[in-house]
């Protein structure tokens, strides 16, 4: 049985898988060299989130996905967040496993999962519109 703490961070997960849809494999993670580490800093602020552990850039191998998640700008995550990321994506898979249904790929599972779990959880991502149907089939 869960507990809140486990809800808790079940919930912060999801939300980070739902607004990036996407885990990135370790040979796309890179860690920021001693500049990079001090412009982003200085960019981002020193708060003990970014001071704690490493901060990796991410450069996906589809140039698609690096448009898509990067917005025109550096895309890092922190190793705590993909940590997040890979603790989400079991949470994705036992979902769409106990649903008995088949999935094409992740995009469609995280589609589905927006129609099982709170809606606050992908809200202002693209799942978000997911959140408010039920999916009766995936195309």
């Amino acid at each position: 049985m869960k507990d809140i703490f486990d809800t808790f961070f079940s919930a912060l997960q999801m939300s980070m898988m739902f607004k990036i849809g996407y885990v990135p494999e370790d040979d796309e993670l890179y860690e920021l060299t001693p500049e990079q580490y001090e412009a982003f800093l200085s960019r981002a602020g020193r708060s003990k989130y970014y001071t704690d552990g490493k901060i990796f850039m991410v450069l996906p191998k589809d140039p698609k996905k690096y448009q898509e998640i990067a917005a025109d700008d550096v895309f890092a995550l922190t190793e705590m967040e993909v940590d997040f990321l890979k603790e989400a994506i079991e949470i994705v898979e036992d979902h769409c496993q106990e649903s008995g249904k088949e999935f094409k790929n992740l995009d469609e599972k995280l589609r589905y999962c927006a129609t099982v779990m709170p809606k606050s959880w992908s809200e202002g991502t693209k799942y978000e519109f997911f959140a408010c149907t039920t999916l009766t089939e995936t195309k």
